[in-house]
């Protein structure tokens, strides 16, 4: 997102359409970054052939990837973009680009991914200083004084903390600060665990809101 913006500063007079999955629209659309926000077809490619048609006939003359797949280099080739832009870390092959900014695996697992691709962007002409300022956004409406506590690692369970560790911190939120409540954020896989800590807690003032949030919702929250 801060690379994005830093684009649209620089080229005001082009331009940008965010391709993305569908569950990030709403969330992009929310942060006014002067882009159409086009989502794009989800499932078999054969099977929603249709639609990547209609997606074609909006002629990208560049297209910077930000994904590291073999199916985003695809689809980009499709849309026939002239300029096709992307990152090539180590020894990966990614013969359907056009333009490649090469990193040391050492060096991209070493620096955060943010970072790198700043400076690909830059090494492909970005002049603008790229800013990790926070985005505003029209936020819901709150009352109560909350602290969010993200229990999740969905991606690697192996990374995720036992509900003993949980508690204890729930317990440490409590006591310093008493005048908050304790809200519990993750997705649909975090729900058994944020129900045992609500039933293992000694507190009143925990509630959960672990898989009945879009990702917009989450950002107001």
């Amino acid at each position: 997102l801060p690379l994005i913006r830093a684009i649209r500063h620089a080229r005001p007079d082009m331009s940008i359409t965010l391709l993305c999955q569908p569950k990030y629209s709403s969330l992009l659309k929310a942060l006014n970054l002067d882009a159409i926000i086009m989502e794009l077809p989800s499932g078999r490619f054969l099977k929603c052939a249709h639609r990547w048609l209609k997606l074609k006939a909006n002629f990208y003359e560049c297209h910077l990837l930000l994904t590291n797949s073999l199916r985003g280099d695809i689809e980009a080739a499709f849309l026939s973009s002239s300029q096709r832009l992307g990152l090539c870390i180590g020894s990966k092959w990614r013969p359907l680009l056009t333009h490649k900014f090469n990193v040391p695996r050492l060096d991209f697992e070493g620096r955060h991914l943010s970072e790198t691709w700043e400076m690909m962007a830059k090494a492909f002409g970005l002049k603008q200083k790229v800013s990790y300022e926070p985005f505003h956004m029209k936020l819901n409406s709150q009352k109560e004084k909350k602290i969010g506590i993200a229990i999740g690692s969905s991606n690697n369970p192996i990374k995720q903390w036992k509900s003993a560790s949980w508690l204890e911190l729930c317990d440490l939120i409590n006591e310093r600060y008493t005048n908050y409540s304790i809200c519990i954020y993750g997705t649909n896989s975090d729900r058994d665990l944020s129900k045992e800590l609500i039933r293992s807690s000694r507190m009143n003032k925990i509630k959960s809101l672990a898989g009945k949030t879009s990702i917009l919702e989450l950002a107001q929250e």
